[in-house]
C-alpha cells in the first residue's frame, strides 16, 4: 500500500487542474476502501480458521463433560435406588409399629 500511496504525492505534484486532483484523490480513496475491506475479510477468514483449529479441543472438552454427566447420572440413579430401599424399610417399620400399637390398645 505504501508504494501506491507514495506515488500519491508525485501524482499531485504533476497535476495542473483541480479535476485531476479530484480524480487522483478518488482513485486513492477507493484503493484505501478496497484495502480496508480486504483486511476485514482477512480478519474474518482468520477467525474462521481459528475456530476450525480449536474445534478438536472443544470436541474433546465436550466429550469429557459428557462423560462426567453420565457418571453423575449413574451416581444419581444409584442414590435413588438406595433412597427407595430406605423409604421402603421405613414404611415397613411404620406399618409394623402401627400394628403393634393397634394390638396393644
Amino acid at each position: 500500500m505504501s508504494a501506491v500511496f507514495g506515488s500519491y504525492d508525485e501524482q499531485l505534484e504533476n497535476t495542473s487542474s483541480m479535476s485531476d486532483v479530484a480524480d487522483i484523490f478518488r482513485t486513492h480513496c477507493s484503493l484505501y476502501v478496497t484495502w480496508s475491506d480486504s483486511r476485514s475479510v482477512d480478519q474474518s477468514i482468520n477467525q474462521s480458521i481459528n475456530q476450525l483449529i480449536n474445534l478438536p479441543s472443544r470436541r474433546k472438552a465436550a466429550q469429557q463433560e459428557n462423560h462426567k454427566l453420565e457418571e453423575i447420572q449413574r451416581e444419581l440413579g444409584r442414590l435413588d435406588n438406595l433412597l427407595t430401599a430406605d423409604v421402603q424399610v421405613i414404611r415397613t417399620r411404620i406399618e409394623d409399629a402401627s400394628r403393634h400399637y393397634m394390638d396393644a390398645q
